[in-house]
Order: C-alpha cells, then structure tokens, then sequence
C-alpha cells in the first residue's frame, strides 16, 4: 500500500460529515464504494425489496426536465457523461463541474424528497471522488472546500467486495474512477487493480473517521441474495421496526 496512505490522519472535521438537518423528515442513505462493487444494481435492489420505505435516487438522476434547473442538469449530464473520454480539459474543469452536479443533485432533488419525508437512498456521493482526487495530489481542506456538502447524508453505507472479484471487473478504470477525468494516471503505468485498491484503502480511512456501517458482499451470493441481506441494514438504519440485523446476517460491521 502507499506509504502516503497509510499514514494519513485526518481530523473529523476534514471530511464532510453525516449532520442530521433539523427541517430534514426523511433520511438519506448513500452506498458508496469503488468503481464495480455494485452501488447501482444493490441500490436498484434494495429500493424495490423496501418499497415504499425507500425510493432510489441515481446519482445520475437529474430534475424534471421541464424545469428550467431541470434542462440545466441534462445539459451538465451530456457534458460529464457523454461528452467523451477523449475530450481535452484540465483536471480542474472537470473536478469543479462534478462538485457543481452534486450541489445542484442535492438541492433540486435529494432535498424536497427529504423534506417531503421521502427516505431516499443514492447510488454513489462524494466520496469515492474524493478519494481518487487525494491520488492525483489535492489534499483534503482544498477537497473539502470544492465538495462543500451542506445537505450531507444521515447514514452512508460502504460496500466492499474481495479485491480478486474486483480484479476480474475490468481491465481499465473509467474516466470517473480518479475524481473524473484524471487522465494524467489513467495514462500512467497505475493499473486499475492499483488503483482500485488505493481509493478503497482511502474509503476504508474514511468509514473509520465518520463511523459508516461497513458491508462485505460475499463472493458465494448472487446479487439477490447480497440484497436481501443489505435491506436488513437499510431498514435498521432509517429506524423502522425491524430489530438490528446481526453480524452474521450483514457480513460486515459498523466502523467506529
């Protein structure tokens, strides 16, 4: 591992935290992980095993788009995600493009379902973009600064896999896996097994500061089965009857 990473201490401050808004009825819940552990498909999953406890938000997923806020989305989604890889910008375009999607995720869509009180669940937040940033040399006040999260997430939930079921995902990161856009490792000797252990080892780092319910998917279940198993965490964590799944059910842990 690097020896960067392995020494880092950060302060709870420095990492955007999970506050409870005091206007905020329902909870947002966030699975995060690295490029291929399943954040989508478990979300997608989930969300139709706790109808109508859950809705499912895609991180992708802009306002309506007969809005005006809404057809400014679509037109900042065309740019991020079907612009092309090839297209030539600095880092720096790109980083403060994805921290403009997020700011305007949250306020047009996570925050009136919450306050409708929605339970909302999102496929993916900051973090994992966080993460690949600290590789390409930002540190985490400046990080911080970019990504400020003033509507920040009740519960976030890290998936993890076994790095040899990651290994097999695939043979290259995708242009989003290094914060977006982070041609200058993507065209480096790095490969993706490299860097998909370096962002989980900082994922890792940051579930440990902020205290995320942490969820081993086991390399012997299908999707459904991993689903299932996940719901029962879901539903402990936005409080509802169900009793505190075990150890053994979830296969993971809450880091504290």
């Amino acid at each position: 591992m690097n020896d960067r990473l392995a020494i880092l201490r950060w302060e709870r401050n420095e990492i955007p935290s999970e506050r409870k808004s005091p206007i905020r009825t329902g909870s947002l819940i966030v699975f995060e992980g690295v490029d291929g552990v399943g954040k989508t498909t478990l979300a997608e999953k989930v969300a139709n095993l706790l109808t109508p406890q859950i809705r499912y938000v895609s991180r992708r997923q802009a306002a309506a788009i007969s809005s005006d806020s809404g057809r400014l989305m679509e037109s900042l989604a065309g740019v991020l995600w079907r612009s092309g890889v090839g297209v030539e910008m600095p880092l720096q375009f790109w980083v403060h493009l994805q921290a403009a999607w997020f700011a305007a995720h949250r306020e047009k869509l996570i925050r009136p379902l919450c306050e409708e009180g929605c339970n909302v669940l999102v496929d993916g937040w900051i973090f994992k973009h966080m993460a690949g940033l600290l590789l390409q040399g930002y540190d985490m006040p400046t990080l911080r600064a970019i990504f400020e999260d003033r509507y920040p997430p009740d519960h976030v939930v890290l998936l993890r896999r076994s790095l040899e079921l990651l290994q097999g995902l695939r043979d290259s990161p995708s242009s989003f896996e290094l914060g977006l856009r982070a041609r200058r490792m993507i065209a480096s000797e790095t490969s993706s097994h490299e860097i998909r252990t370096q962002v989980g080892d900082h994922l890792d780092a940051f579930a440990r500061q902020l205290g995320w319910t942490v969820f081993d998917i086991r390399s012997d279940e299908s999707p459904h089965a991993s689903a299932e198993r996940l719901a029962l965490v879901v539903q402990h964590l936005i409080g509802r009857e169900a009793p505190a799944p075990s150890s053994d059910e979830i296969g993971g842990r809450s880091s504290g």
